[in-house]
């Protein structure tokens, strides 16, 4: 496994949603074996053995919150204890929180997202979403390329 995991989470159907899968693939087509990656609809307890395993986790969704193709980078960290009752609705922070208590300690993550303008089903992003995705591949990539040399830090 690579140090560094990439996790793009969202459906591929619904729209906007399909950012995450869709960053994550282009990102392993440029990046290849330097990097995991992992696609999925949603997140998942099962991911945090992998995420253990990481130096360098990132979490790639399309966001509902603020003006459409805003681009987002945020440290993720562990949260509370009751995040671990939520197994069934997992953000990052719950991911993390999930990873630590059965790991013992947790990588380095950051969650990288664009607003999203239309969650209908379909299989095309909305033009605000398809002009920020290189963006996001961009800061995805300053990321990886930073974090064996320094702490990153996020200014999107």
């Amino acid at each position: 496994m690579s140090p560094v995991l990439i996790i793009g989470y969202g459906s591929t159907l619904r729209g906007d949603d399909a950012l995450g899968p869709m960053v994550a693939e282009r990102l392993e087509e440029m990046l290849g074996d330097c990097v995991t990656v992992e696609i999925r609809q949603s997140l998942t307890p099962e991911l945090t053995m992998d995420i253990s395993q990481a130096e360098l986790v990132l979490f790639i969704d399309c966001s509902v919150e603020g003006k459409p193709g805003t681009v987002r980078c945020r440290r993720v960290t562990a949260g509370g204890e009751s995040n671990l009752a939520m197994v069934h609705f997992l953000d990052p922070s719950g991911m993390m929180t999930w990873t630590k208590k059965l790991y013992g300690g947790t990588p380095r993550a950051y969650t990288l997202s664009a607003t999203g303008a239309t969650f209908d089903f379909g299989e095309e992003l909305s033009p605000a979403v398809a002009e920020a995705m290189p963006k996001l591949i961009d800061k995805a990539l300053s990321l990886i390329e930073k974090s064996f040399v320094k702490e990153p830090a996020c200014h999107a």
